[in-house]
């Protein structure tokens, strides 16, 4: 029976912009909560402050 195989291929890592670090996204999740930043706030904040870059 076929219906054991995978229907869908395997992505290509030639294909598609890379992936960011989880590190860095989950780091501008909690900022962006904490601080109750949209996200145009988040991205100058993370920019600007060291601090948040560090932490991120």
């Amino acid at each position: 029976m076929n219906s054991a195989k995978p229907t869908v291929k395997p992505c290509q890592k030639t294909m598609g912009r890379p992936a960011k670090d989880g590190r860095l996204v989950i780091g501008a999740l909690i900022l962006k909560h904490f601080y109750r930043y949209n996200d145009e706030e988040t991205i100058e904040q993370n920019q600007m402050n060291p601090y948040y870059q560090y932490f991120v």
